[in-house]
């Protein structure tokens, strides 16, 4: 039974691998196996190129009509012939999530191989049929943008994003060519495990560790070069998730507070279509909302406070509603110079 399993699993990927095989082919480009066995290698497809060679053989034989090869000399190459268009499974619904995907998410889809634009570009020969116009137009009807003013995004060299990406695969390390702040814009170079991606608003950040385990955030488009090391990862000393629950890309102090902040009703209504957390308290008071919860004080929190002008008041607790006045009164001097 289990043999029979295995045979039906081994079918089963020697056919999705000839699909993959015959949707890279092109009317206009011959390709070796070696090509092929390089691409599918980077679209994360473990072949090796005497198997590809043997699929390649297969589908000359049995479908002529959509894969011919020039044996003139080795090594022979293989391409779509003329005028055959290339066969799409991609359904409309398909094709504008790749769509809307690649406009929302560029900074951390992966970026493994140019390979991955035959798919945006498939995407938009799928919308361009007549059969799928309504789903053309859904392009046009839906829209994401920040909650708060925002400035353009920092400009991100694709080939480090590339790299980083692989590295991220392979779980290697990387060595990095950086354009540091603190050293008042010098170049620096050193080593990075990597560990994520995280893309936050304006800026897409390089989260990971320095070989004495310190973790780092590395805003991406202050790295001016990058390259794969010779280090593979075998075991983190830190992961993803440990910089979400720490927020350290929120600044945070790793303290927990109680808040009690009082709202007048125009922008505490807010606090009851989407709360803090689910343990936050509102009540209402007059003219007023009093929000109590509990959660870890970061300067993205400080921050969104100051947001609110004088629409909030800071109630609990004493050291936060210090800063915040030393906060306002320091702007207010700026007026009154």
């Amino acid at each position: 039974m289990g043999q029979q399993a295995k045979g039906k699993t081994e079918t089963k990927e020697a056919i999705r691998t000839s699909l993959m095989i015959l949707n890279m082919m092109r009317p206009d480009i011959q390709k070796t196996a070696n090509d092929i066995h390089k691409e599918l290698t980077n679209e994360g497809v473990e072949l090796s190129q005497r198997t590809i060679y043997h699929r390649l053989n297969l589908l000359c034989n049995y479908f002529p009509q959509l894969i011919i090869v020039n044996k003139r000399m080795p090594p022979y190459g293989y391409k779509r012939p003329t005028n055959i268009k290339k066969n799409s499974s991609m359904s409309p619904s398909e094709a504008v999530a790749i769509s809307m995907a690649d406009q929302y998410l560029n900074t951390i889809l992966p970026k493994f191989s140019e390979n991955m634009s035959s798919y945006l570009l498939e995407a938009v020969d799928v919308l361009n049929e007549t059969y799928s116009q309504k789903y053309q137009n859904w392009l046009k009807k839906v829209n994401f943008s920040q909650e708060q003013f925002s400035l353009m995004p920092a400009k991100i060299d694709p080939i480090v994003l590339m790299n980083i990406h692989l590295a991220i695969l392979g779980n290697k390390d990387l060595e990095l060519v950086y354009n540091s702040r603190k050293k008042r814009n010098k170049k620096v170079e050193f080593n990075v495990v990597p560990v994520g991606i995280a893309h936050r608003g304006r800026l897409s950040y390089l989260l990971g560790y320095f070989p004495d385990k310190e973790r780092c955030y590395l805003p991406i488009n202050r790295i001016i070069s990058c390259n794969e090391g010779d280090k593979l990862i075998s075991k983190y000393d830190h992961s993803l998730k440990d910089f979400e629950k720490d927020k350290i890309l929120e600044f945070s102090h790793k303290e927990k507070i109680k808040v009690k902040l009082k709202f007048n009703k125009n922008a505490g209504y807010i606090f009851k279509e989407t709360p803090i957390s689910k343990t936050q308290k509102i009540t209402e008071k007059g003219e007023f909302v009093l929000i109590e919860d509990e959660v870890i004080f970061t300067e993205s929190f400080f921050f969104w406070l100051c947001s609110f002008g004088n629409n909030v008041e800071v109630m609990q607790p004493a050291f936060l509603k210090k800063r915040l006045i030393d906060t306002l009164k320091s702007a207010l001097d700026n007026y009154e110079k």
